[in-house]
């Protein structure tokens, strides 16, 4: 069905409504600025003691308490998180 794994995974990020890094041919989303962390967006860690886990919602990281909504793909037979 796809040539290759990211033919699907782009799918899958088609159908969330996260926004994708702004330079050109990277699938990755974007964090800050419209770019990915390769491409140079700075993200807040955690801010419990200890942890570097990339902060989610509030300064924490999911395993601290952040509530993250996942958005799943919608593909036809696909079950990927997007």
């Amino acid at each position: 069905m796809y040539k290759t794994s990211s033919e699907r995974w782009s799918l899958c990020k088609a159908w969330c409504k996260k926004k994708l890094c702004s330079r050109k041919e990277c699938a990755n989303y974007a964090k800050n600025g419209g770019v990915c962390i390769r491409h140079g967006a700075k993200v807040k860690r955690c801010s419990s003691k200890g942890c570097t886990n990339h902060a989610k919602i509030g300064g924490v990281c999911k395993k601290h308490g952040a509530k993250v909504k996942l958005c799943r793909c919608r593909f036809e037979g696909c079950s990927s998180e997007a």
